[in-house]
C-alpha cells in the first residue's frame, strides 16, 4: 500500500456534498482498516472501522441516515459482501457500497455489480482510490437529485450539506470538524459515541472508557460525561434501562439458541433485538454460544447494553475473532462443542430457540429430548418468527401420527410468535412428568 500524502481534490463542478463523509469500512484485515483510517483524515473523511459485518449491519440499521459510503471486503465470514449488499437493498438503505478483494476474477467482479455495488477494488489498495472515493457519494447524490426532480418533489437532505466549490479541497481543520459543545454535538460525534457504547456495553460504559474509544482530539471527559447522562435519560424514556414497571421473572438466566447469521428477512434481526429488550425488562441474564455474528451478536449486545449479564460459551476452535467475531460480555472457553452444550444447559434456567441453522436445530432438539427423558424439567420455547419453525412443528406432528413421538411429549416445546407471548407461557409452564419415557 502506497504512503499517504495530503491530497488536493478538484471537483470539476460545484457539487452538493456533506462537509465530512462518514465511511463505514468492514474488513477482517486490520492492516486495511488502519491504512484507510490513516488515509482519510487528510481528505475530511470520518472512518468507522468494523471487523464484523453483522455488527456493521446493526449499526447501519440504527444510524443509516449519517453513513455516506460503505467499503466491505467481499469474503467476510458468515455475511459476505454480496449478502451485505442484499441486506442494504432489503432494508432500503440507499448508501453507495464499494467491494474490496484480492479476488480479481471476472465472476466475482460481475456478481458485485449485479447485486448493486458501485465499485470493486482489487487489493492492495492505492492512495488515489481512497482519496477519490468521495466521487461515489457525489454520483449517488446527483442520482437522488435527478429522481427528486423527475417526480417534481425536491426534498431537503437528511443531513446538513454544504456546497464544495471547484477551487476548494476537502481539507477541514480538525478543531472545526467536531463541535464538542454538549448541547450541539455533531452527528459525527454522536455516531462515534454510539459506536463506543455498542463496543463497550452500557453496563461497563463510563466517561473515561468512552473517551478513549472515541479518540477525538479536543474532546473533554466532561463533554462525554454530560452526553452519557443525556443518553441514559433518553434510554430510560424509551424504557430500555428503566426499573419502572419491571416484572420479576422466575428465570435468572435464559439460554438462547440462534443463528450466527442474520438471515435474509429483517424480521429475524428484529425478533432477536425484541427478545433481548424483553429480557432486559424482566432483568433476565443471557447464556448463549458466544461471538458477535448474526442473531447471536444482536441479542447478546442488546442484553449487555441493557445492563444484564451475558455469558458466552465458546469452544477454543471458534475463539479467533475472524471465525466468530468478538464476544460480548463474559467469555467462557470450553474444549469442544459437547462441553459447550452441557455448559449452556447447566447455566440456563430455560431455553429459547430463535431462527437458525443446523446447529440451532441440534441444540434445541437435544434439550427437548432430555426433557422427554426426564433429565430436566426446564421450559423450552420456540420463537416462531414469521412461521420459521412451522415445518419443524409439522414434522413433530408427523412423528406423533406415525407413532414415534408420544402425544404428551409433543407439547414439551412452547410456541410463541413474540418474545412477550413466549416468555409469559414459559413463566407459567409446569412440567408434565406423566407420559415421559425412558427411551427415545
Amino acid at each position: 500500500m502506497a504512503e499517504i500524502s495530503s491530497p488536493a481534490i478538484d471537483t470539476q463542478d460545484t457539487l452538493p456534498l456533506p462537509s465530512i463523509l462518514n465511511v463505514l469500512v468492514i474488513d477482517t484485515d486490520l492492516s486495511v482498516l488502519e491504512y484507510i483510517k490513516h488515509a482519510c483524515p487528510h481528505s475530511s473523511y470520518q472512518v468507522i472501522p468494523s471487523s464484523e459485518s453483522l455488527f456493521a449491519a446493526n449499526l447501519l440499521r440504527e444510524r443509516k441516515e449519517i453513513i455516506h459510503l460503505i467499503l466491505i471486503e467481499v469474503h467476510m465470514p458468515l455475511m459476505d459482501g454480496y449478502e451485505f449488499m442484499q441486506f442494504l437493498n432489503q432494508e432500503q438503505i440507499n448508501v453507495p457500497l464499494i467491494m474490496m478483494s484480492t479476488d480479481n476474477s471476472r465472476a466475482s467482479i460481475t456478481k458485485a455489480f449485479e447485486v448493486g455495488a458501485c465499485d470493486y477494488w482489487i487489493k492492495p489498495l492505492y492512495e488515489d482510490q481512497v482519496v477519490n472515493m468521495w466521487t461515489h457519494v457525489a454520483r449517488n447524490s446527483m442520482r437522488k437529485d435527478e429522481k427528486q426532480k423527475d417526480i417534481g418533489s425536491q426534498k431537503d437532505d437528511d443531513i446538513t450539506r454544504v456546497i464544495v466549490d471547484s477551487d476548494d479541497d476537502f481539507d477541514v481543520d480538525d478543531d472545526e470538524s467536531y463541535n464538542t459543545d454538549n448541547a450541539q454535538w455533531s452527528t459525527e460525534l454522536d455516531l462515534m459515541f454510539h459506536y463506543a457504547i455498542m463496543k463497550i456495553g452500557l453496563e461497563m460504559a463510563e466517561p473515561k472508557k468512552i473517551l478513549e474509544a472515541m479518540n477525538v482530539p479536543g474532546l473533554e471527559i466532561e463533554d462525554v460525561a454530560s452526553h452519557l447522562e443525556d443518553y441514559i435519560v433518553r434510554m430510560e424514556g424509551e424504557g430500555k434501562v428503566s426499573a419502572e414497571n419491571e416484572q420479576q421473572s422466575r428465570f435468572k438466566r435464559i439460554c438462547v439458541f440462534c443463528g450466527s447469521r442474520a438471515g435474509y428477512k429483517s424480521a429475524f434481526s428484529d425478533a432477536a433485538l425484541e427478545l433481548g429488550k424483553f429480557m432486559v425488562e424482566r432483568r433476565i441474564d443471557l447464556v448463549y454460544g458466544g461471538g458477535s455474528l448474526g442473531l447471536m451478536g444482536l441479542i447478546s449486545q442488546t442484553v449487555l447494553n441493557g445492563g444484564c449479564h451475558v455469558l458466552g460459551v465458546i469452544p477454543e476452535t471458534l475463539l479467533p475473532r475472524e471465525v466468530s467475531g468478538e464476544t460480548f460480555g463474559e467469555v467462557k472457553s470450553v474444549a469442544d462443542m459437547h462441553e459447550r452444550k452441557s455448559t449452556m444447559f447447566e447455566h440456563g434456567d430455560a431455553f429459547i430457540a430463535l431462527p437458525g441453522g443446523y446447529g440451532t436445530m441440534e441444540e434445541v432438539l437435544e434439550v427437548i429430548a432430555w426433557s422427554q427423558l426426564g433429565i430436566h424439567d426446564k421450559p423450552v420455547g420456540l420463537l416462531n418468527v414469521e412461521g420459521y419453525f412451522n415445518g419443524l412443528l409439522k414434522l413433530f406432528d408427523k412423528g406423533v401420527e406415525d407413532g414415534f413421538i408420544d402425544k404428551s411429549a409433543r407439547h414439551i416445546m412452547l410456541i410463541g410468535d413474540t418474545p412477550g407471548e413466549l416468555i409469559n407461557k414459559m413463566e407459567e409452564y409446569v412440567a408434565n412428568k406423566v407420559g415421559r419415557v425412558e427411551q427415545l
